[in-house]
């Protein structure tokens, strides 16, 4: 068996349910979310369980124990970041949300 792939997730607003997907996918770990609002961040980690909790996109990925990452935000926010779009800086794998 395999070790589960430790997922990241960006952006917590209208699509925090693919939380839920990550948690309940038997080959996945829900490893670590990002939001911009630490308090709006706290919250959904509290009420799922998550440890791993970022404001910053570039810290994030820069986790080493972090697999994967999912972008659940549109790209004009990613651009206000040090961070090319869709985390092209990461050497994880980067699902996005948006094109």
């Amino acid at each position: 068996m395999t070790d589960p792939v430790r997922v990241g997730i960006a952006g917590l607003g209208f699509d925090a349910e693919f939380i839920a997907i990550y948690r309940d996918h038997p080959d996945a770990e829900m490893y670590s979310i990002c939001q911009r609002s630490e308090d709006s961040l706290n919250s959904i980690g509290t009420a799922f369980g998550i440890e791993h909790r970022f404001t910053s996109f570039e810290k994030m990925i820069a986790d080493p124990e972090l697999d994967a990452v999912r972008i659940n935000t549109p790209i004009p926010t990613m651009r206000n970041t040090r961070s090319r779009p869709c985390g092209q800086e990461s050497t994880s794998p980067v699902p996005c949300r948006w094109p």
